[in-house]
């Protein structure tokens, strides 16, 4: 049966919508319908290429994507509903932005382990995300670094990071960075030449 779109209510919303009458788990049609107004054509991704058309649409997203093997940790596409790897599939999303840093100085959350992949590695995270957003979908991923657990944590993720080819970083926080005076610190070592801005496979955005 056609999907009768209310008014106010976009096609895409429309179609996830009819889908509740389906054998389908709540939570991925309730992620559906959160995901919708990013893929359909009024959404934010289409708005923003219509103001801007090189104009870069980010998002911050959770670190763990899906369940990793005895990792024990809430998971962006089951517990938050987000599919940032589906967004940068479908061009809503041009750079994902993992929150791969922990919530205090004294947590062990998102860090360099000695094992890779051991339970919150920070390294496994990079790999991961990647995998998902650039070697599937040719878009950005720019990836957290704990400024919040001080200098020596930071020098580790930008080595891996490097090691790894990693396309970007953001650093949480700025504040933190100020306090160990990480900015200098990062000019004269990791970040002392300048950076090109990679080019991104999705058109609209190759420019920037």
């Amino acid at each position: 049966m056609p999907c009768k779109v209310p008014v106010g209510v976009s096609s895409a919303i429309c179609s996830v919508m009819m889908g509740f009458s389906a054998a389908r788990p709540p939570g991925e049609l309730i992620r559906d319908l959160v995901c919708a107004p990013t893929s359909d054509r009024t959404g934010s991704a289409d708005s923003i290429a219509a103001a801007k058309p090189r104009a870069v649409l980010s998002a911050a997203v959770w670190p763990v994507y899906k369940a990793m093997p005895g990792w024990s940790s809430s998971k962006g596409f089951d517990d938050y509903l987000q599919d940032p790897r589906a967004w940068a599939i479908s061009g809503s999303l041009d750079v994902a932005v993992p929150m791969t840093y922990p919530a205090s100085a004294t947590s062990t959350s998102y860090t360099v382990k000695s094992d890779l992949c051991a339970n919150l590695d920070w390294t496994c995270l990079l790999n991961e995300h990647r995998l998902l957003i650039e070697q599937g979908a040719g878009r950005h991923v720019y990836i957290g670094v704990g400024a919040i657990k001080g200098w020596s944590e930071v020098q580790l993720q930008l080595a891996k990071g490097r090691g790894q080819f990693a396309t970007g970083y953001s650093f949480y926080s700025f504040s933190q960075v100020d306090a160990f005076n990480g900015w200098t610190l990062l000019a004269e070592s990791y970040f002392r030449f300048p950076a090109v801005i990679p080019v991104m496979g999705n058109p609209r955005a190759s420019n920037v």
